[in-house]
């Protein structure tokens, strides 16, 4: 269930989907508010000052912090953690069992790989995709996602792609349009398709 009061007013509907919001806006409390036509389904805890723009959809069992913004047309999936004052664009579809910390940047048309990690304070721009696995769905047996680790204070360009099984480590900074398929020291500056250490920040 929803971790705040859900108003008496006729504001929503369920179905054997979730809750519903319909109408122009809605408070879940004094500070939660989402726009309308949002989809939240069973289990999900929502943290106060949060904002959830319109037509976004959250699956089951989502846990979102406080002072949180979600975006347009945003898919987050079930078992996820958003952690708080974090922003996720429009357009974004985190997938399941992702982890994203504290004061974190997700703009928009991003895609967020199975069970991803995401630190704290960090930037990424808009259309970077943290690739689930490497077999393109022909993985043998059960599916076991391992995508790229992002430590905290990461800056990620826009336009960039992450192969799986790499780890970006603490205050890197990933260039527009990169293509990373190594990984990424500490403080490190990368760039380029495919991607290579340029320099070291202090």
């Amino acid at each position: 269930m929803i971790s705040t009061h859900i108003p008496k007013q006729k504001e929503y509907s369920v179905d054997m989907f979730g809750i519903v919001f319909n109408n122009d806006y809605t408070f879940l409390s004094d500070s939660i508010f989402v726009a309308p036509n949002i989809r939240i389904r069973a289990g999900t805890e929502i943290g106060e000052g949060t904002y959830i723009r319109a037509n976004a959809i959250i699956n089951k069992d989502v846990k979102i912090g406080k002072d949180v913004m979600i975006g347009n047309y945003t898919l987050i999936r079930e078992n996820v953690t958003i952690g708080n004052n974090t922003k996720v664009g429009a357009f974004v579809v985190v997938e399941w069992g992702v982890k994203i910390g504290n004061n974190t940047n997700i703009q928009g048309h991003n895609t967020i790989g199975e069970t991803s990690e995401v630190g704290n304070d960090v930037f990424i721009g808009p259309f970077v995709v943290n690739m689930g696995e490497n077999e393109m769905g022909r993985q043998e047996g059960e599916y076991k996602p391992y995508p790229a680790k992002i430590s905290n204070k990461v800056r990620i360009g826009a336009g960039s792609k992450l192969l799986p099984g790499i780890i970006i480590e603490e205050n890197a900074l990933i260039g527009a349009g990169s293509v990373v398929t190594k990984n990424v020291g500490k403080n490190e500056v990368w760039f380029g398709e495919s991607a290579k250490h340029r320099r070291t920040q202090k």
